[in-house]
């Protein structure tokens, strides 16, 4: 399993109906998920990975919040456990009172550079152009700390980031959230072996169903899927 740049999460909280998933080489950051992933009994490494190394039989698994896509399901087997979904949110002292994102035009707004979120940002700009409203001023920046000092700083009216990154913020006192679960895009865990993706896929069933997959997303601040059943979505690979 290989975890990139995504936040803590609850995906790594993976386990069996009946006992654990055991045996999947893991290739991971070592944050809080750790924990969970002792817990299911997988072994962690920290190493990078991406779609090709797992089709190519590197690792037996990718957790980095990958969106699901028709092509990406014919090249593994995609399980979807979660939303990546984006906040606008300020400094807590602003006046500023947003309810929608349209209240964004002509503001001056803070996201990450060359992310889903600046991505979204950027059509949603285009669109509320396109219906007469001034487009979104957006500043990028390289990483949240960097939006929040410049939130801070004044130099932002508002920002934008996923879900579980704005909740820790607002968690620390630092932002205050106004519109939530903008554009949410199915995430997925991805497999090269399919009876592997139908365990993890059973395992979040079971957790699911006990009251810990909505713990974990509960503290992590991530947007629940709504089935209380999962399962890979798509064929997978053909050969």
């Amino acid at each position: 399993m290989a975890d990139v740049d995504q936040p803590d999460a609850a995906a790594a909280a993976i386990r069996r109906r009946q006992g654990r998933v055991a045996g999947p080489q893991c290739r991971a950051r070592p944050r809080d998920r750790q924990a969970h992933l002792r817990r299911a009994g997988v072994s962690a490494h920290g190493l990078p990975a991406d779609d090709p190394g797992a089709a190519l039989g590197r690792f037996d698994a990718i957790n980095t919040g990958l969106f699901w896509t028709e092509e990406r399901s014919k090249m593994l087997y995609l399980v979807p456990y979660a939303q990546q979904a984006i906040s606008i949110y300020t400094d807590p002292s602003s006046s500023l009172k947003l309810e929608k994102f349209e209240d964004l035009a002509g503001r001056v707004v803070g996201v990450e550079s060359a992310t889903y979120t600046e991505r979204k940002a950027r059509e949603f700009s285009t669109a509320m152009e396109a219906k007469g409203l001034k487009p979104i001023e957006l500043r990028t920046f390289t990483t949240v700390t960097a939006t929040s000092a410049a939130l801070r700083a004044g130099q932002l009216e508002a920002a934008l980031n996923i879900n579980e990154t704005a909740n820790s913020l607002e968690q620390k006192g630092i932002a205050k959230i106004w519109v939530r679960d903008i554009a949410g895009t199915d995430i997925t865990l991805a497999f090269r072996d399919k009876l592997l993706a139908q365990a993890v896929a059973d395992a979040l069933t079971a957790i699911r169903a006990d009251g810990t997959y909505d713990k974990l997303f509960d503290k992590f601040g991530m947007t629940k899927l709504k089935t209380t059943t999962f399962a890979i979505r798509g064929d997978g690979p053909t050969n």
